[in-house]
């Protein structure tokens, strides 16, 4: 891409992935305060789950954008971020499953496959999802470049946050 249409796709990436952290945010207090808790503990798991990883991912294509405008980004410390969020994000999918428990227990172990169980299973593998995405491979494929890039070499791409982890440079 060039630098033109790079500033512009980073920025469409920011302001993006930072409406949608305040888009679960809301969906996390509505849900809080239209439903008893007992009902809706893992639902609200998963999407504070998803709140937390977009604002990750907000974070680091705010930072790609400051480089690229030639503006200080204080790349240590936001490196450190990065590390301190994707172990922060280890302990949370490790807590999964005692959330599930959790929701089992106040429910009464009466689980039936309710809108809200749904949901709350989509949430947290959205989540899932959303932490490969930005930690390991390059799930979301919406460029022609990323198109080519799979029919090249048959297998997705590492995620650039990734990439720049393992290279100790943003």
């Amino acid at each position: 891409m060039t630098s033109p249409n790079l500033i512009r796709r980073l920025r469409y990436l920011y302001t993006t992935e930072r409406r949608f952290v305040y888009v679960f945010s809301g969906l996390t207090i509505y849900t809080t305060i239209d439903y008893p808790i007992r009902s809706v503990v893992l639902l609200l798991y998963g999407l504070v789950l998803i709140a937390y990883l977009l604002f990750q991912g907000q974070r680091y294509w705010q930072v790609k954008l400051s480089r690229l405008l030639n503006q200080p980004i204080q790349e240590v410390a936001q490196l450190a971020f990065f590390h301190r969020a994707k172990r922060v994000t280890h302990w949370l999918f490790g807590l999964m499953p005692l959330v599930c428990i959790l929701q089992g227990l106040l429910l009464g172990w009466h689980i039936t496959l309710t809108t809200r169980i749904s949901l709350a299973i989509l949430a947290n593998g959205f989540a899932v999802l959303e932490y490969i995405n930005y930690y390991h491979w390059q799930l979301m494929i919406d460029t022609l470049a990323d198109v080519q890039y799979l029919r090249r070499h048959h297998k997705l791409k590492i995620a650039s946050l990734a990439s720049d982890l393992a290279a100790q440079r943003l």
